[in-house]
């Protein structure tokens, strides 16, 4: 683990690479120098790699759209297997969102880390399982090409081209090694050095040395994670800082924040689906259209009304017809109402 002055400068380090967009790479004593890949660079290796992809798909290779079912046959996977990783994801998104919960209990949060950190580390063995044979596929071919096509016209030794014996295979591994993860690049924009940079230069448009049309996808990434802090420093329901500076509690808040979003979008939804003038109504019976619209009018109803829905639900699945007061909730109301009574005339 770094200490924090070896990570203050392993993050300068890369944001001084990111806001150049230079990748400097030592090969076999070289020093290789890959820069930005240029519009034009870009348009004719899109040519190039879609002409090669066409004739892959003309002459049957395997697609990424088949490859799933390619693998099922084969025994290298299986609906169970599939099942296996949304639960997973299911999962890890809930552990995310009770790490949030427990966050002011170090102990809790911390067996909750480790749980996460086990479950991401089997969704990992599936996904390299299911990936084992990706790169048969036409796309991965495509853009393996189209890469290896970029990095020949960007990539220079003394300031001056590759020449046509350089290793190119080697110099794809190479450079492939050196790019940021997704991690490093969320960890450099919300490391304070970044956040003043980024909010003084953010509304420029050579914030990065390159021009804007030729951006990394390193630098998108950077750009992307440096609106993300933003959104969330802007929120009205802004975390505390601690919990913004720990990832796993950030995206339980997310979390949070998004079935929030959606449930009241459903609420929202479902309440045009009332007709007008029932407002004070006791009950009011919508016909929906779909199970989604189902799913929206029974949102509408509080914890009380949802208790009187399942307690109607038992009934009819005992009686199959019943008359409404002898149904279990109206005959409870009707027995508070005589024991109130009661105690009223006693």
């Amino acid at each position: 683990m770094l200490d924090s002055g070896s990570s203050l400068g392993f993050i300068m380090d890369n944001i001084n690479r990111l806001l150049s967009g230079i990748n400097i790479l030592r090969i076999g004593g070289q020093i290789v120098h890959v820069h930005p890949f240029s519009v034009v660079d870009k348009t004719e290796a899109d040519f190039f790699a879609n002409e090669l992809y066409e004739d892959l798909v003309l002459a049957g290779n395997l697609c990424l759209s088949n490859l799933e079912d390619f693998l099922i046959e084969n025994n290298l996977w299986s609906e169970e297997d599939n099942k296996q990783l949304k639960e997973l994801n299911d999962k890890i998104e809930q552990m995310k969102v009770d790490y949030y919960h427990g966050f002011v209990r170090a102990s809790l949060r911390e067996a909750i880390r480790k749980s996460i950190e086990h479950a991401e580390d089997i969704r990992n063995q599936l996904f390299t399982q299911k990936n084992a044979h990706a790169d048969k596929t036409c796309e991965y071919i495509r853009d393996y090409h189209r890469a290896i096509f970029l990095l020949k016209r960007s990539s220079y030794i003394d300031g001056k081209l590759i020449d046509g014996d350089f290793n190119l295979f080697v110099l794809m591994s190479n450079y492939t090694k050196s790019l940021l993860l997704d991690a490093q690049l969320r960890e450099a924009a919300k490391s304070p050095k970044w956040r003043s940079m980024w909010s003084a230069l953010k509304g420029h448009h050579d914030i990065f040395h390159n021009h804007p049309s030729e951006l990394t996808n390193e630098q998108l990434g950077l750009i992307s994670w440096s609106r993300f802090y933003d959104n969330i420093n802007e929120s009205m329901d802004r975390p505390s800082q601690e919990i913004i500076d720990d990832d796993l509690a950030l995206d339980g808040w997310c979390i949070v924040q998004q079935r929030k979003r959606k449930e009241d979008e459903k609420k929202q939804h479902a309440e045009r689906l009332i007709p007008e003038n029932m407002d004070h109504a006791n009950e009011v019976f919508v016909i929906a259209r779909n199970q989604q619209e189902v799913e929206e009018v029974h949102s509408l109803n509080d914890a009380g009304g949802r208790r009187i829905i399942e307690m109607t639900r038992r009934d009819l699945e005992k009686n199959k017809s019943m008359k409404e007061q002898d149904l279990t909730y109206n005959r409870q109301q009707m027995q508070m109402q005589a024991n109130a009574a009661r105690r009223k005339n006693g």
